[in-house]
């Protein structure tokens, strides 16, 4: 079976005009805020969707440096032949975990925001949660990413008694006031990042010592235009230790970030709903 994962066009202005207004507010409008700036810059690696080569090669290179990553997993899509990429299985959600790679949740039907509403919302986080947790019963499955990078306030609202947090696409770093559930994100991606722009964005970092979160799918030598080479990401984290910032999952920067004097003990918490 055939189904088109890639996301939509990133930019917002091309939805309708009810969608835009809903996804404006959830850029501007927290619901969990927190401080993001800390005494050491980090970096989190994640990928959307989990093309099989994201779970293999991707996890290999992440290892290779000593680093794991954050795999946002859409339950319906599990094992399926995308349009761009075969997504990983079950058995690859077992074994990312045991090897110390953090698992979050992308919805369980993986579709926009905007397009899910009421009851539904809750349905979906639930049902993604359910399947995941019978794959393997010991994830703990702390953070969430939003389909298309496109969230609603409706789903903020309701991801904040699930989740710790919430990652977006909005292409900025995370430092100083934010909403923990609509965490910044650059693309990791061939299309729109090189070598030059990954150490730029690192030395921006280093120096407002702020957390970078990238996002990514596949992991080729040819990817599609949501994934990177293994070139890139090699690059990726190997720049990482040259501007001397600490490669984390979402979930293990989030737990640094809160240890911090003054931080919000919330956000230490796990959400029992």
């Amino acid at each position: 079976m055939m189904i088109h994962s890639v996301p939509p066009p990133e930019d917002a202005e091309r939805l309708g005009l009810i969608a835009r207004l809903r996804h404006r507010l959830a850029m501007h409008v927290p619901v969990a805020p927190f401080n993001a700036t800390s005494d050491t810059p980090a970096v989190s690696f994640t990928f959307d969707d989990v093309p099989d080569t994201a779970a293999m090669a991707g996890a290999a290179l992440l290892e290779e440096h000593g680093a794991r990553a954050t795999y946002y997993v859409a339950g319906s899509m599990l094992g399926i032949q995308a349009s761009h990429w075969r997504v990983l299985d079950a058995g690859m959600v077992v074994d990312l975990h045991a090897r110390g790679h953090e698992i979050g949740c992308h919805s369980h039907n993986h579709e926009r925001a905007d397009l899910v509403t009421g009851a539904q919302i809750q349905a979906d986080i639930l049902r993604n949660r359910a399947l995941l947790k019978g794959i393997e019963p010991g994830l703990p499955l702390k953070n969430f990413a939003y389909p298309f990078g496109i969230g609603t306030l409706a789903w903020k609202r309701c991801l904040k008694k699930h989740f710790r947090s919430s990652r977006s696409v909005r292409p900025h770093l995370n430092h100083g006031a934010m909403d923990a559930q609509y965490l910044n994100a650059l693309p990791l991606t061939g299309r729109q990042m090189d070598e030059g722009s990954i150490d730029r964005a690192y030395e921006e970092a280093a120096r407002k010592k702020a957390w970078l979160i990238f996002y990514s799918h596949d992991v080729t030598a040819q990817p599609s235009d949501y994934g990177c080479s293994p070139g890139l990401l090699r690059h990726a984290l190997r720049a990482a230790e040259r501007f001397g910032l600490r490669v984390e999952t979402v979930d293990h920067a989030l737990t640094r970030i809160a240890s911090r004097i003054g931080q919000q003990a919330w956000l230490l918490a796990i959400p029992l709903v």
